[in-house]
This record gives C-alpha cells, structure tokens and sequence, in this order.
C-alpha cells in the first residue's frame, strides 16, 4: 500500500482553545509534546509508551489527521508509539500560543482549565498509594499521594493557586530533583477533591488508566 503524499489534519483545531477537548489536548501536549524546527520545516512530536497507543490514537482522531504512528524501540527496551506532524499551519498555532510557557494557563479560559489540567495530569502526573499498618480486622489501609512534575516553577505555583481555590487543598512546598519541580498533595480526601475537579460532570478525552488511580 502507498503512503499518501500529503496527510490531512485539522491545522485549526488550537485556533480557538473553546471546548473541554482542545483545553485538554494542549494539556497533554504542554506536558509530553514538543516542536522542534529541521530540514526546513517544524514538527509536532508526541511520544507515549506502547501500552498508551489507544491514547494517542485517540489525539490523532481528535485532529481529524491520518499520519502515521510508528513503534520505536524506546529506552530500556520500553516500546513507544511516534506521532510527528509536519503540517505548517498546525506547528504554528502552537508555536503562537507558546504552549510551553509557564504562563500557558492564562490562555485557557477559567471554565476549561479542569480539561486542561487533566491534560497536564496524563501526561506529568502520578498517584501513589502508601499503606499503613495492618489492623487487627484485617483492614489495610491505604493513603493516597497525587504528584504533578513540571520544568515551570512558575506553572506549578499557578496551579497551586488553582487547587487551593477550587479543591481546598494545603498549599504544599514544591521540591526540585532531577532538573525538574515536583509538588504533591497528600490524603485521600484532598486527592478524591481533586479528582472531582479533575473528572467533571459530561464526555470528554482522559487517560483511562490514570483515572482509574484515584479509585
């Protein structure tokens, strides 16, 4: 089968960030994608794990595109999946909403950002789950560590701002480790407000798996 000479995409769809899914999208891609400029031309890259492939796909449907998805051999002898678009309308909305700002959250509207935060979340975040002591019934119980990590200081303190307002939640001290700052929230019932903030009422594009951490 010949590969198609050009391939289609939506290269307006971050014209206008005015619905859940595009406020989440730029989430992801503030958090996993990144444009880069060679031979000429930018590109749009977005890399997942192998076992993420369904989520991608899910991103290219979203922007009505039918590039390829190739498989590499990734590090550790970890499979990821390689989604890179080259159309020049597309590279450049992102490239002009600057989406790797730290200041990338002033340009979504305040009702979206749960979508975009999401977004961020899929991408950079993690839940862990600590368990305690055994108790004599039997019961272990288990306490819940939400995490976000970023190379933005700046953003992370913006989002603090965020869930201290919207989810009620201690405004914890950020560490920095590795070349990037990390901040967490601990306790189940500040993670399960922020997983109401997170997961709203209606139909929207999430990482099923990292939803399926808060339960």
């Amino acid at each position: 089968m010949s590969r198609p000479s050009t391939y289609e995409i939506n290269s307006a769809y971050f014209a206008t960030i005015d619905t859940p899914n595009k406020a989440y999208w730029l989430g992801v891609l503030a958090a996993d994608g990144c444009v880069y400029y060679t031979h000429n031309k930018w590109r749009v890259q977005f890399i997942v794990a192998e076992k993420d492939q369904s989520w991608l796909l899910m991103f290219r449907n979203e922007v009505s595109s039918n590039h390829p998805v190739r498989i590499l051999p990734g590090g550790f002898g970890t499979p990821c999946c390689r989604f890179v678009v080259t159309n020049q309308d597309f590279c450049s909305t992102l490239l002009t909403l600057n989406f790797k700002s730290a200041d990338i959250l002033q340009r979504v509207a305040e009702a979206l950002r749960p979508h975009f935060i999401r977004g961020l979340f899929d991408g950079d975040g993690s839940i862990r789950k600590e368990r305690g002591i055994p108790r004599p019934t039997g019961y272990i119980p288990q306490t819940l560590e939400w995490a976000l990590v970023s190379q933005s200081r700046e953003l992370l303190e913006s989002l603090q701002r965020v869930f201290v307002l919207s989810c009620n939640v201690a405004l914890n001290k950020l560490s920095f480790h590795n070349n990037v700052w990390r901040w967490k929230v601990r306790g189940n019932k500040q993670v399960m407000r922020i997983a109401a903030f997170l997961y709203p009422e209606g139909e929207y594009c999430y990482l099923a798996r990292k939803r399926d951490l808060f339960v």
